[in-house]
C-alpha cells in the first residue's frame, strides 16, 4: 500500500474488515454487557454477593496482562486472520459454558478464566490490527468506524440478553447469545476479512529487540500514563453516573435519563474525532479530547440540581471516551510499527482495562470517607489536566 492510494479506494477494497472489526469487538463485549442482566437473576439462584460475581471481571483484565500480548504477538507472526480464525468457535463455546456454573465460586472463576484465554484470540486488538494495517489515508474513521463496535455491544447486549432471558432462562442465555454472534459473524469473516498486505507488516527480524525497545520508549510510558489516568477517571464515573447526577439534586428518573445521552455521545465522539485525525494534526485535537474530563467535572459539580449542566457535564464525559480510544490508537499505528504493533497495543488496552477497574473503586473509597462525590470529582480535573499535558509533550509521531 503507497502513499499514493486514495482513501476512496482504501474503503473500495477495504470496507469489509472494518464492518468485520465493528461486529468482532461487539461480540467480545458479550460478557461485559450481557452479565449487567443477568447479574441478578444469577446471584439469586447461586447465593453469590454481587461482589463475588463482579470478581470474575477483575481476574479477566489481570489474565489480560498475559493472554493478550501472546496472542497479539501471534497475530503480528501469523497475521490478524487465522488467530481470529482458530478463536471463532472456541470462543462461542466457552461463553456458552458459562450457563453451566453451579454453586462453587471457583467454577465461575474458572469458566471466567477459560473464556477469557480464548477470547484473547477475537478481541479488540485483533481486529484492530487489521484495520490500521489496510488503512493509512483514512486511518483515523476505520478506527473509529471498528472500536464503534463497544458502542454497539453497549446498546445491543443488554436488550438481547433481557429478551433471551424472559425466553430461556440465564443459563441458556448466555449459548443463544453467542450462537447468534457467530451465525451473523461466520460468513461475514469468511467472505469479508483478510490480512494486511504483507508490505504493510514489514519485516519480521528483530521484533524481540523492536518490542523491547517500544515499551520503553517516552511515547508508550506517556501514553500509558495519560490513558491510564483517563480510563481510571472515566470508567469512575461512568459506573457512578446516576448516583453523582441524583446527588447533584435531580430525581432517580432525570438521572437514568441524563446518562442515558453517555452511550450516544460516546459513538458521536468516536466517529466524529476519528474522522478528524485524518485530516488535522494529532496533538491539538489529544490535548482537547483530554481536557474534557475536567470540563465535564467542573459541570457535574456546579449542576446543583441543573438539568442542563448535568447534561452538559454527561455528554462530555460520554464524547471523551468516546474519542480518547481513537486518539491513542490513532497514535500508536503511527508510532509503533506495523510488524509488533498487535502486541505492543494488547499490552496497552491491557493496562489500560487495570487501570479502568481502579476508577469505581476509587469513586467508592471516597464517596465512603467523605459521604459525597464532589472528591472524586474534584480528582478527575488533575487527572484530566495531567492526561492533557502529557499528550502535548508525547514525542511527534510519523507521518
Amino acid at each position: 500500500m503507497t502513499q499514493a492510494t486514495t482513501a476512496r479506494g482504501e474503503w473500495s477494497r477495504a470496507w469489509p474488515v472494518a464492518i468485520v472489526g465493528q461486529l468482532g469487538i461487539a461480540g467480545c463485549t458479550i460478557f461485559a454487557f450481557a452479565t449487567g442482566v443477568l447479574l441478578e437473576p444469577m446471584t439469586a439462584e447461586l447465593g453469590w454477593s454481587r461482589t463475588a460475581f463482579s470478581s470474575a471481571f477483575f481476574l479477566q483484565m489481570v489474565a489480560g496482562l498475559v493472554i493478550l500480548p501472546a496472542t497479539g504477538w501471534l497475530a503480528d507472526r501469523y497475521g490478524p486472520r487465522r488467530i481470529a480464525l482458530l478463536g471463532l468457535l472456541p470462543y462461542t463455546l466457552c461463553v456458552s459454558l458459562l450457563g453451566v456454573v453451579g454453586t462453587p465460586l471457583w467454577q465461575w472463576w474458572a469458566l471466567s478464566l477459560l473464556m477469557a484465554a480464548t477470547q484473547g484470540f477475537v478481541t479488540q486488538t485483533i481486529w484492530i490490527s487489521a484495520v490500521v494495517g489496510w488503512f493509512q489515508r483514512s486511518r483515523g474513521l476505520a478506527i473509529a468506524v471498528a472500536l464503534s463496535g463497544v458502542g454497539l455491544g453497549s446498546f445491543a447486549w443488554p436488550i438481547l440478553a433481557a429478551m433471551a432471558l424472559e425466553q430461556f432462562g440465564w443459563r441458556w442465555t448466555f449459548a443463544v447469545l453467542a450462537a447468534g454472534w457467530l451465525a451473523l459473524m461466520a460468513p461475514l469473516f469468511l467472505l469479508g476479512f483478510k490480512d494486511p498486505p504483507r508490505d504493510a507488516a514489514g519485516p519480521s527480524e528483530g521484533r524481540g529487540k523492536a518490542w523491547l525497545a517500544t515499551v520503553r520508549s517516552p511515547t508508550f510510558l506517556g501514553l500509558m500514563l495519560a490513558g491510564g489516568l483517563f480510563s481510571c477517571a472515566y470508567f469512575g464515573a461512568t459506573v457512578n453516573l446516576v448516583p453523582i447526577i441524583k446527588a447533584s439534586g435531580q430525581p432517580l428518573s432525570g438521572a437514568a435519563q441524563i446518562a442515558g445521552a453517555l452511550g450516544l455521545a460516546a459513538i458521536a465522539g468516536r466517529l466524529l474525532v476519528g474522522a478528524l485525525l485524518d485530516r488535522f494534526p494529532t496533538r491539538p485535537l489529544a490535548v482537547a479530547v483530554f481536557l474534557m474530563l475536567p470540563l465535564a467535572s467542573v459541570a457535574l459539580l456546579n449542576a446543583d440540581g441543573s438539568w442542563p449542566l448535568a447534561l452538559l457535564g454527561t455528554i462530555l464525559i460520554g464524547f471523551a471516551t468516546g474519542a480518547e480510544m481513537d486518539v491513542v490508537t490513532y497514535i500508536a499505528a503511527r508510532t509503533f510499527g506495523a510488524r509488533i504493533f498487535t502486541a505492543i497495543y494488547a499490552l496497552f488496552t491491557s493496562i489500560l482495562a487495570i487501570c479502568a477497574s481502579l476508577g469505581p473503586l476509587l469513586a467508592g473509597f471516597l464517596f465512603d470517607l467523605t459521604g459525597s462525590y464532589q472528591m472524586f470529582l474534584m480528582t478527575i480535573i488533575p487527572f484530566g489536566v495531567i492526561g492533557a499535558a502529557v499528550m502535548a509533550v508525547l514525542p511527534k509521531s510519523p507521518t
